[in-house]
């Protein structure tokens, strides 16, 4: 009778619904609510995840089982009370998003559980900030590896043309201001400095010109890494007095460009 008094129990605490789990695969956060109507207390152990059968899941081009197999603390309800305990779980980073059956199992009695599998974006790029020492005009190659820990497939197309930006690009366009406007003329309306300025910053833009990239476009399974080379060819315009810089947004990460002009000479020392 013991035994029965104990099993009514677990089971009344528990409830009926789902407990339902949501977040990265390895970042699965609930709440289990439990309510003790009884006049003892009631202590939850041996409490555990685990899938009614091991299902089979596509990642890396290969089929793989999703398994559940994780104990959780003992739990004591006291009498006439409720409370809601934090559940945490954790499973493969590389599990794909989707909603998911598992149950929790206490003392031979189950309590239905649901996962919600959100997506993951983890892109790792090494090196992520390519320093460029060439000649305008050159083309150079480096090599760049990419790294998917995320849940979901991703794409690396093409770069094409990158915009630089020259660091000394402020300085650059107030002296050709300076030397374009007519300080003679004290008549000048604002509105004819403000397009002399607007004229000497897309120069200045013009000038600095962008990078042409070439590169394989690529897709990377989860959990999967690959090492693209990518063709760099260097802006014939830029001067040897500034550096440049360009970046690239891809997924979670930039790629960022650093371009130290080197002339005939070998000087390029910024001034």
């Amino acid at each position: 009778m013991a035994k029965k008094a104990e099993t009514f129990s677990v089971r009344g605490v528990l409830g009926e619904e789902p407990l339902v789990l949501v977040g990265e695969p390895h970042r699965l956060r609930g709440k289990l609510n439990l309510t003790n109507m009884g006049g003892e207390d009631v202590v939850l152990q041996g409490a555990q995840f685990r899938t009614p059968e091991a299902k089979r899941l596509k990642s890396k081009g290969a089929q793989r089982l999703l398994e559940i197999n994780q104990p959780l603390q003992p739990i004591i309800v006291r009498p006439g009370r409720s409370r809601s305990v934090s559940v945490k779980m954790s499973l493969d980073p590389l599990t794909p998003p989707g909603e998911y059956d598992a149950e929790l199992e206490v003392n031979g009695q189950i309590k239905p559980v649901k996962l919600h599998i959100t997506e993951r974006i983890d892109l790792k790029i090494s090196p992520n900030k390519i320093i460029i020492r060439a000649a305008p005009g050159s083309t150079i190659t480096k090599r760049i590896v990419f790294s998917n820990n995320g849940n979901v497939p991703l794409s690396i197309g093409e770069l094409g043309a990158v915009v630089l930006e020259d660091e000394r690009m402020e300085c650059r366009i107030m002296r050709r201001f300076l030397a374009a406007i007519d300080t003679k003329n004290r008549e000048a309306e604002m509105k004819d400095y403000f397009r002399t300025v607007v004229e000497q910053a897309q120069s200045v833009l013009q000038e600095a010109g962008a990078l042409r990239v070439y590169n394989k476009a690529i897709t990377l399974e989860p959990g999967s890494t690959e090492a693209v080379d990518f063709e760099i060819y260097v802006p014939e315009s830029l001067d040897k007095r500034s550096r440049y810089n360009a970046s690239v947004a891809l997924y979670d990460e930039n790629l960022i460009f650093e371009i130290a002009p080197v002339f005939s000479n070998g000087s390029n020392k910024v001034n």
